[in-house]
């Protein structure tokens, strides 16, 4: 039983259902809880859904079959348009889904070399973004350390985090007890640290296996949280075989809230893809996020025309492109925008915006009224304003830790906002 001040994670499989039950029982707090059950022999006697009662269980079935062999064995992703009906999966509100963990990225465990890790590079990002965008159960994002210089061995498998026994002069994969910061020194925190090495063929051909991976901080995945957040509740909308099925590039959208394409071949293409999206241009989120009080991108932007069209774009080979109403730029004309800013906090990992309507001392709860979270000081709210009379939009911000608790600070009402109204509003 692992526990902090957010989750708990259960190794269940070998305990009864019925006494983590009673263990949880005893727990006081909001936890969210999961819990590790394999089944996928057919013969095992221990099922995972035994344990739905107490919480969300591990579906290992998603991690083999539908990101291993789609991704990473021959198969084709155009195949994962329904996946709940693509194996024996359970309901969406139980399975807590991954591409990879902590065991068979190791080679653990039922999947073999069919699992997608971070050693496979590109594959494994475009595992990820499907993965948080397709509305199916709820998602973890592995974050590792380099143990091994060969992608087809699993040497070393045991080896602990980047450590040091000589004082920090070097630096591998479990050599001694000094583990290795994951900032380098004078780093702040919210920078891209310097002790991870952002692909696996980096690490090896630098010979600093001594690295953690921080698949987390990745653009894509990253911006694929945002996205997730953005377009919860909403369904699978225009699927899109590009090029007839099956396929191995696909594009689909989350109702009118969000859209991604993901193209895992190795040729670039050109295609008009039908979307939900309101017209607009908005920010490809694997690639950077609003800037300049939303009027701008820090990576590539996509345009929507007034058919919902995105017209003769361009996506390389094995790449991916994600926009949703949250990342939307700022035009001439848009009736609303907010754009806030704050200090920063020493020490924060991110922050964690809220927001009410009419209750300016409301108590902050992230399980009713979350609204965002970004890793820099600033947020944009494209709803700031609702040109309704009497209404007000009240926020609070939380600074968060590396693990996402809330760091204790003094009470600073500090801060400044943009707020731009429509001619006549």
């Amino acid at each position: 039983l692992d526990r902090d001040t957010s989750g708990v994670m259960v190794l269940a499989k070998h305990m009864a259902a019925h006494e983590i039950a009673a263990i949880l029982n005893g727990l006081t707090g909001d936890f969210y809880v999961f819990q590790e059950v394999i089944d996928l022999d057919t013969t095992e006697r221990v099922r995972d859904w035994e344990y739905t009662p107490t919480g969300d269980v591990t579906e290992f079935e998603y991690s083999v079959t539908a990101m291993g062999t789609r991704f990473n064995c021959g198969g084709y992703i155009s195949e994962l348009e329904n996946v709940p009906a693509y194996a024996s999966m359970l309901p969406t509100r139980f399975a807590q889904v991954f591409v990879d963990n902590h065991d068979n990225q190791r080679g653990h465990g039922p999947g073999g070399a069919c699992i997608v890790d971070h050693r496979d590079g590109a594959v494994h990002v475009l595992a990820n973004v499907f993965t948080l965008v397709y509305p199916y159960g709820h998602p973890s994002v592995m974050s590792s350390y380099y143990w091994t210089t060969n992608p087809d061995s699993e040497d070393g498998d045991s080896l602990g985090p980047p450590s040091s026994n000589d004082g920090g002069n070097t630096w591998g994969p479990g050599l001694g007890l000094e583990t290795r910061p994951v900032y380098g020194a004078g780093q702040s925190a919210g920078a891209y640290p310097a002790n991870c090495s952002g692909t696996y063929p980096n690490a090896v051909t630098s010979g600093d296996l001594g690295q953690w991976v921080c698949e987390h901080r990745h653009n894509p995945i990253a911006g694929m949280v945002q996205f997730r957040q953005a377009t919860v509740g909403e369904p699978v909308t225009d699927w899109q075989n590009i090029g007839g099925a099956p396929s191995n590039h696909i594009a689909f959208g989350r109702g009118s809230r969000g859209f991604v394409a993901i193209n895992r071949t190795d040729s670039a293409a050109t295609t008009t893809y039908q979307t939900g999206m309101a017209a607009g241009v908005y920010c490809d989120v694997t690639q950077g996020q609003l800037i300049d009080n939303g009027a701008a991108c820090s990576g590539r932007s996509i345009t929507v025309n007034e058919s919902g069209q995105i017209v003769a774009q361009e996506l390389g080979g094995m790449d991916a492109f994600a926009i949703h109403v949250n990342q939307k730029v700022r035009a001439a004309g848009d009736p609303v925008y907010g754009w806030w800013s704050w200090p920063a906090t020493p020490g924060a990992a991110g922050y964690r915006i809220l927001r009410v309507e009419n209750d300016p001392y409301f108590a902050p709860d992230p399980a009713v009224q979350p609204l965002w979270v970004t890793q820099s000081p600033s947020f944009y709210d494209p709803d700031a304003a609702t040109q309704s009379v009497g209404v007000s939009h009240f926020y609070v911000v939380q600074a968060l830790d590396a693990g996402g608790a809330v760091i204790s600070a003094p009470v600073r009402r500090l801060g400044e906002f943009t707020l731009g109204l429509a001619p006549g509003n």
